[in-house]
C-alpha cells in the first residue's frame, strides 16, 4: 500500500499496487510524452549550442534562460484561422525557441510569407525577422532547429508535410544527441 496525499484537502489516502499503478498511467498521458519529447530535443539543442530559430547570435539556452518564446513554425492563430484544432497545432514539431521580438513579427503570417522575406533578406533585403542576412547561416539555423530547408514553399497544404518532415530532422538529431552520452 501506498500513502497519496490530496493536493486540493491534503488528505492521505492509502492506495494498492494496481490503485498506484491506475493513477500514474493517467498522469503519464500523451501531455506527459509530448513535454518528455520536447524537453529531450531542448537538451539536445542545448547540447549543441544551437542558435534560437532565426537568431544569428541568441542561443536556444538564452532564449530559455531569458525567457523567450515558444514559437509555432505554423503559427497557431494562422491554422485555428483554417479550423485547424488545437492537438493538430500544439505539436513539438510545430514548435521552436526564437527571440519574442521576432515571434511578435511573424504573428500568424503563413510559413512561404514571412520565410520568403527571411529569404530575401539573405539577398540583400531588409532584415525583417531576427538578424540573419547570409544564406549559408540561415541554412545552419535551420538545420540546428530541423526546419526542412523548403519552409519558404510550404502553405497550409503542405502542413502535414512539414510535420513529417520535421520529425523525422527531429530523431536525427536525437539520435545524435543519444550517441554523444
Amino acid at each position: 500500500m501506498n500513502d497519496i496525499i490530496c493536493p486540493h484537502c491534503n488528505k492521505a489516502f492509502k492506495v494498492d499496487e494496481a490503485g498506484y499503478a491506475d493513477i500514474l498511467k493517467q498522469v503519464h498521458d500523451s501531455e506527459f510524452e509530448q513535454q518528455l519529447h520536447e524537453r529531450l530535443f531542448l537538451a539536445a539543442q542545448i547540447k549543441a549550442n544551437d542558435k534560437a530559430f532565426l537568431s544569428k547570435d541568441i542561443t536556444v539556452t538564452d532564449i530559455i534562460l531569458n525567457r523567450g518564446d515558444i514559437h509555432h513554425v505554423f503559427p497557431r492563430n494562422f491554422l485555428k484561422k483554417h479550423g485547424f484544432p488545437r492537438g493538430k497545432y500544439n505539436q513539438i514539431a510545430n514548435f521552436a525557441y526564437t527571440q519574442t521580438e521576432t515571434n511578435i513579427k511573424i504573428r500568424d503570417r503563413e510559413p512561404k510569407v514571412y520565410f520568403g522575406d527571411v529569404v530575401e533578406q539573405t539577398k540583400g533585403g531588409e532584415l525583417s525577422y531576427g538578424a540573419i542576412n547570409d544564406p549559408a547561416e540561415l541554412k545552419a539555423n535551420l538545420i540546428a532547429n530541423c526546419i526542412p530547408q523548403e519552409l519558404h514553399e510550404m502553405g497550409l497544404d503542405r502542413y502535414d508535410e512539414f510535420l513529417a518532415a520535421r520529425r523525422k530532422l527531429m530523431a536525427a538529431k536525437l539520435k545524435t544527441y543519444y550517441s554523444s552520452l
